[in-house]
């Protein structure tokens, strides 16, 4: 799994650009990626692979990496215990089934407030699978 069309299929438009490239083969591998959040500014985000299997799922949990804002210096290199999760089933040869998750059952009770416990991102979540869909079938 390759990370560079990412900023292609966000739907929640904060996604800019990959860092690096690299093939996700397993779980411990990362992936960095440039963001900007409306609230933040702009930052590295480097996405810890915690669960994966080659064209069935791949979970990442999110860790600030650098940001240039200087109040959320702190917050640099701290878990936010947060997941994003892609599950793949195939429903036949030509066509798959992608389900997106967004977890943060172990986050801070502000994080979980601000994204009230997830459905914060359901728009964007849904956005993101129709980018995917256009762009498999375009």
């Amino acid at each position: 799994m390759r990370c560079v069309a990412h900023p292609d299929v966000d739907g929640r438009g904060m996604v800019r650009s990959s860092v690096d490239d690299p093939t996700i083969t397993r779980v411990g591998a990362a992936f960095a990626m440039n963001m900007f959040y409306d609230e933040m500014g702009d930052d590295v985000t480097a996405n810890h692979v915690v669960e994966f299997e080659s064209d069935r799922c791949i979970v990442w949990e999110p860790v600030m990496r650098s940001i240039d804002t200087p109040e959320f210096q702190s917050d640099v290199g701290v878990p936010a215990l947060h997941e994003w999760d892609w599950e793949l089933e195939s429903l036949d040869a030509e066509h798959t089934k992608v389900t997106e998750f967004f977890d943060c059952g172990r986050s801070p009770a502000w994080l979980r407030r601000a994204v009230k416990e997830g459905e914060r991102w359901r728009p964007e979540i849904e956005a993101s699978l129709a980018n995917l869909e256009r762009l498999v079938t375009s």
